[in-house]
């Protein structure tokens, strides 16, 4: 018997983004809400996380059951990551991530690690200066924020 596989996601694909349609369609089942170790980058149009041993590095995911590996196809080209070319891919999917804690839900299920598309900063690893940190790791509620200081200056 085969593990299940969990997918943690924390930008546009995360409940209430104009992407989140994707996960239904794509047939994965939404568990519920919880934490990783990362520090969220906002990137412009998107966001990208940095994985990190930092404890003060959260960054909140909405965590999708993947019943199979091939669910994750139209994700894959969603997200820039090209499985047999990872170097040369926009995200690298990571696997084994710890999940820190969770909603209940998210316990019940006995959810432990999940599986997370991580930004390829490059083998530098260092983010570029233009590139906001996300101090409370919550992409919808930075959007919002960003958006509406946008619309008050605009």
């Amino acid at each position: 018997m085969t593990s299940k596989l969990y997918l943690g996601v924390y930008g546009s694909l995360r409940r209430g983004m104009q992407a989140a349609r994707m996960m239904e369609r794509e047939g994965l089942m939404y568990i519920g809400a919880g934490y990783i170790s990362a520090k969220l980058y906002d990137l412009g149009w998107y966001p990208g996380i940095q994985l990190s041993n930092d404890p003060t590095a959260i960054t909140q995911v909405d965590v999708y059951e993947v019943a199979h590996e091939d669910e994750l196809n139209h994700l894959h080209r969603y997200e820039g990551y090209e499985p047999t070319k990872p170097e040369r891919s926009l995200f690298i999917l990571r696997r084994g991530i710890p999940l820190l804690d969770g909603d209940k839900s998210i316990r019940a299920n006995d959810v432990r690690v999940v599986m997370c598309y991580e930004y390829n900063f490059g083998n530098s690893r260092n983010v570029h200066p233009k590139h906001a940190l996300v101090r409370d790791g919550n992409w919808p509620r930075h959007v919002s924020e960003r958006d509406s200081r946008k619309a008050v200056a605009g």
